[in-house]
């Protein structure tokens, strides 16, 4: 048989990621990262027991939001609340905090980032570059 087609060139609205919806239709997670919104204030993210991962940067981000008196909700997320949103955010280890500006074709919020993305990205990124585990202490590290 004839080897397969190339993929398609690279579009400039591929997606930067796809978020995954559990089986009662709630949005659980990205395929590498982790799923923030922002509701009057408040920092969303699906519960770990709904079938988000608990990765290491959601949970960091946790942390940094709390200590800014950002409130964090681990709470059931559906498509309209993520469309809904005045901000939502993924999370990863490799690229720290990422706005979302558009999700299925519809845009988040009315500013992207939004002010308490961007105060979360300025707190991520000043914890790696003090040169500390926005974590905490990393095994075998002194």
């Amino acid at each position: 048989p004839p080897p397969p087609p190339p993929p398609p060139p690279a579009s400039p609205r591929a997606p930067f990621e796809i978020l995954w919806c559990n089986e009662q239709g709630l949005l659980t997670e990205g395929t590498v990262s982790n799923l923030f919104l922002v509701r009057r204030g408040q920092l969303l993210t699906p519960p770990v027991w709904g079938g988000a991962l608990p990765g290491v940067v959601r949970q960091a981000v946790c942390r940094l939001a709390r200590r800014l008196k950002i409130s964090v909700e681990e709470t059931p997320v559906t498509r309209h609340e993520l469309y809904t949103a005045e901000e939502a955010f993924v999370t990863n280890s490799l690229v720290g905090v990422v706005a979302i500006r558009v999700a299925d074709g519809r845009r988040v919020g009315t500013r992207c980032p939004g002010s308490v993305t961007r105060r979360l990205q300025r707190a991520y990124d000043t914890t790696l570059r003090k040169g500390r585990s926005p974590v905490g202490t990393v095994p075998g590290r002194q």
